[in-house]
């Protein structure tokens, strides 16, 4: 039926009559999220082309009837139908009872993937090409194996306790939920164009952002940030910021941003793109409409972990890092240091009380083309080789009103039409944290620990003596005082750094 609907959409449009092509790209899309309800990610993905073609084609009918409402829901049901699924799938689950335990089969596979990377460090040690590349494809299988496994459990469990598809926030209630002084943004980003929607208390309207040539220096731009230590980062991140600002036509008044951001946008910085506004990234407004409404009590300490020892395990070893020894110790009250900073380390302490934050410094190990096979590489141990992957996410809990993701390019992922950004920061996201701080880039270990340290006391102030800041609030604040020095004040050092979930 979502074929047919899109089909039948994109033929209204061609003829001329963007009324009735929206109506039915609406109920196209909202059969195509009830089809992909509570597939594993690895199958859901394969819907994401589909996505592309209808919500691209939706938009530009939307901007000649003025239809910005159904715009939003249909863009809302391809979130719905994909993070949705991945991730407020996670508040039912908590509501019905922790995550099942992994079962036999995903047990057998995480063992086959152990043993494959312990083939791969020995074909690497030995340097034989050809055993390297068989060793290589057999990871690759054990690895695509283990996460269809994670994913046929998660199936089977939220199938048992009757979840279904989460049906989208509507316009109205996301309008009643933000301040006077908030707007969400949601871009659509395609090399050809892209649009916004520009939604405040009062108003919502389809905003163009380039079309053709005019949308090329855009694209370009945003790309090109994927190198931020370029001499010329500062000019290109101001010819972003004119771009997308401009055609906005933010007030003044608007202070507070949610951004749900999309393609070749997703590689830039959103607080750095939008300051002196603070804004937070957030999968879908329906996402964020459920966080706002959780009321877990407030956690007290920091768990933080760094400087895990990843010299040894089924990987290649990895440069010791040892300035996130003192940046654990400046801003975690239970430290977690070599040897105890590993996957059973971690697993053990996270069984006790709800956390303030849990502080992760240690390298991220990103995988753009299979993102929930992204990893933290941790310390091994008995019965962990030491990477912790977006995958094995999916059956833990993170009970922490924020997750530090202090690792290198730790917010990355894959960027999918639709479903948006998927890896290490959905993963916790799945995993309960209603709040991540991440990082797009490879950081510079000096300036991180500078801006960790100042980003916990404006928000987690340990002398009582005033409440803390919001996460937003107080990483817009940590990234001015980076930036004010001046051996720090190229955005290399001090933009990297993106705060998502709830502010």
């Amino acid at each position: 039926m979502a074929v047919a609907e899109v089909d039948l959409g994109r033929a209204l449009e061609r003829l001329g009559r963007p009324a009735e092509a929206l109506a039915h790209l609406h109920l196209g899309a909202r059969a195509l999220g009830e089809a992909l309800t509570g597939l594993p990610a690895a199958l859901a993905v394969a819907g994401t082309g589909l996505w592309g073609v209808l919500r691209y084609t939706a938009l530009r009918c939307a901007q000649e009837t003025g239809d910005a409402a159904t715009a939003f829901e249909i863009l809302e049901h391809s979130r719905s139908a994909q993070l949705m699924d991945w991730l407020g799938g996670r508040a039912a689950l908590a509501r019905a009872g922790s995550a099942a335990p992994a079962d036999d089969a995903e047990e057998a596979a995480r063992r086959a993937v152990l043993l494959a990377r312990a083939a791969l460090a020995e074909a690497q040690s030995r340097g034989e090409r050809r055993a390297l590349r068989a060793a290589r494809e057999r990871l690759d299988a054990a690895l695509g194996a283990h996460h269809e496994a994670v994913g046929r459990r998660r199936l089977a469990q939220t199938g048992a306790r009757g979840l279904g598809y989460t049906e989208p926030v509507s316009l109205a209630a996301v309008q009643a939920a933000l301040a006077p002084h908030g707007a969400l943004l949601v871009f659509a980003m395609e090399a050809d164009g892209g649009v916004a929607l520009v939604v405040t208390r009062d108003a919502a309207r389809l905003v163009a952002l380039g079309e053709g040539a005019a949308a090329a220096p855009l694209q370009a731009a945003c790309e090109a940030l994927a190198d931020p230590a370029r001499a010329d980062a500062p000019e290109l991140l101001e010819g972003v910021r004119r771009s997308i600002l401009g055609p906005l036509g933010l007030t003044d008044e608007v202070q507070d941003l949610v951004v749900v951001t999309d393609g070749a946008l997703a590689r830039v910085p959103a607080p750095a793109l939008f300051a002196p506004r603070r804004a937070t990234l957030i999968g879908s407004a329906t996402l964020w409409t459920l966080l706002a409404r959780e009321d877990a009590p407030r956690g007290d300490r920091v768990l933080a972990l760094g400087d895990p020892d990843t010299a040894t395990g089924g990987r290649r070893p990895l440069a010791s890092l040892p300035g996130t020894r003192a940046e654990a110790g400046a801003v975690g009250d239970v430290v977690l240091l070599g040897a105890e900073a590993s996957e059973a380390g971690l697993r053990s302490a996270l069984g006790g009380a709800r956390w303030r934050a849990v502080h992760l410094a240690c390298h991220g190990v990103v995988d753009e083309e299979r993102p929930m096979q992204s990893a933290l590489a941790l310390s091994a141990d008995e019965g962990n080789d030491g990477d912790l992957q977006a995958a094995e996410l999916y059956g833990m809990h993170i009970p922490a009103d924020l997750v530090v993701l202090s690792a290198c390019e730790s917010g990355r992922g894959r960027v999918y039409a639709g479903a948006g950004l998927v890896g290490l920061t959905s993963a916790f996201q799945i995993a309960g944290a209603p709040r991540v701080v991440c990082s797009l880039w490879k950081v510079d270990d000096q300036a991180t620990r500078a801006l960790m340290t100042h980003f916990y006391a404006r928000w987690n102030p340990r002398d009582g003596a005033a409440p803390g800041l919001t996460v937003s609030e107080a990483l817009a604040a940590a990234q001015a005082h980076v930036r004010a020095q001046p051996r720090w004040a190229h955005p290399y050092y001090w933009a990297a750094w993106v705060a998502w979930g709830r502010p």
